[in-house]
C-alpha cells in the first residue's frame, strides 16, 4: 500500500488525490501502521500545488500516534502555517 500511495502522490491529479483520500480513510478506520507511514509521506510532500494532498486526513492519522516523531510533524506544521490555515486547530488538538 505504501508504494501505491507513493505513486498517487508522485502523479498528482484529481483522481489520484481522491484515491489517496479514500485509502487514508480506510487505513484510519483500520488503525493501520501503513496509514502512519502514508500520513508521513503526505506531510513530507505538502505544498501549495493543486490538487492539494489530503493533509487533514494525514493529520488525523498522525494524531493516533503520540511520540516524538509525530510531535515534530505537528510542530513543523505550526511553524510553517498560520492560525487561519485549514488544519491548524486539528494540529493543536495533539496536545489536548
Amino acid at each position: 500500500m505504501v508504494e501505491y500511495a507513493k505513486k498517487l502522490i508522485s502523479i498528482r491529479n484529481e483522481d489520484n488525490v481522491f484515491k489517496l483520500s479514500r485509502l487514508m480513510a480506510y487505513l484510519y478506520d483500520l488503525r493501520s501502521e501503513g496509514g502512519h507511514t502514508i500520513a508521513k509521506l503526505v506531510m513530507d510532500n505538502e505544498d501549495d500545488y493543486l490538487p492539494r494532498l489530503p493533509l487533514e486526513s494525514a493529520i488525523k492519522i498522525l494524531l493516533l500516534y503520540h511520540n516524538d516523531e509525530t510531535e515534530q510533524y505537528m510542530i513543523n506544521y505550526l511553524v510553517n502555517h498560520t492560525p487561519k490555515d485549514e488544519a491548524w486547530d486539528l494540529v493543536n488538538s495533539y496536545w489536548e
